[in-house]
């Protein structure tokens, strides 16, 4: 949206526990547990950003590194924009972006692996 804020809020859902724990159908693929995420998200969130002026962006990841799609797409905009700052190719900002996220969230299931033990 022209003139509003974008406000990202990042969720990350661990697998195994999260079909049960948000009601999504058995069976159902990480793609589905994703979206209900995000839907859950905008339900918190969409109108006390509204007031703010900004625009809610839930940035849904699953423990096993599967992005929902409102994540993916606003990740592609910060890589365009990642690009143009860094005269580099879009698709290598987008690479570069998300293997950043990708060890910061095997970094995070290693600190939750090492609590366990």
């Amino acid at each position: 949206m022209v003139g509003k804020e974008p406000s990202a809020n990042f969720n990350l859902d661990r697998s195994m526990r999260t079909v049960k724990e948000r009601g999504v159908r058995e069976g159902a693929t990480f793609g589905a547990v994703l979206e209900a995420t995000e839907s859950r998200k905008h339900q918190a969130n969409d109108e006390k950003c509204s007031a703010l002026g900004w625009v809610s962006t839930p940035l849904a990841v699953d423990s096993y590194g599967a992005w929902g799609k409102e994540a993916t797409l606003f990740l592609a905009q910060v890589a365009a924009r990642l690009a143009i700052h860094k005269s580099l190719p879009k698709s290598q900002a987008l690479f570069d972006l998300f293997s950043n996220l990708s060890i910061c969230l095997i970094r995070a299931n290693a600190r939750a692996i090492l609590r366990r033990v």
